[in-house]
């Protein structure tokens, strides 16, 4: 009864999850007709391509928060060690946002490279 109730007010959970995977998997299909047109070994150089271009966008902010770390580090002990502990978490946060920004760009041209090997 309560989850009828729940159901009709909020929707279907499933639902709802694929009304938001939608558009991910239109682009996806969009990129069938060209990856059927890729050889096996042009599907498997793209898992280098992506690992390549997540590494280069991301250095700049890796060094950066490896410099950070590294003053953390030197400042151990001292009134400034909590402004470091700060600002390196503050560019772990950026990091892991980035990344996940990047991973979700890639993700429809991996997922149908994916798929297409898989043929």
């Amino acid at each position: 009864m309560f989850r009828k109730i729940l159901t009709a007010i909020m929707g279907d959970p499933s639902e709802r999850e694929l009304k938001r995977m939608r558009p991910t998997v239109e682009q996806i299909n969009e990129l069938e007709a060209e990856f059927e047109r890729k050889s096996d070994e042009e599907l498997k150089a793209l898992t280098s391509e992506f690992r390549t271009r997540i590494t280069d966008q991301t250095q700049s902010l890796r060094e950066e928060l490896a410099e950070a770390e590294h003053e953390y580090e030197a400042v151990a002990g001292t009134d400034e060690q909590r402004f470091a502990r700060l600002e390196v978490e503050r560019l772990q946060k950026d990091l892991l946002k980035l990344e996940e920004d990047l991973l979700n760009d890639v993700l429809p041209e991996a997922f149908a490279a994916v798929r297409e090997a898989s043929k």
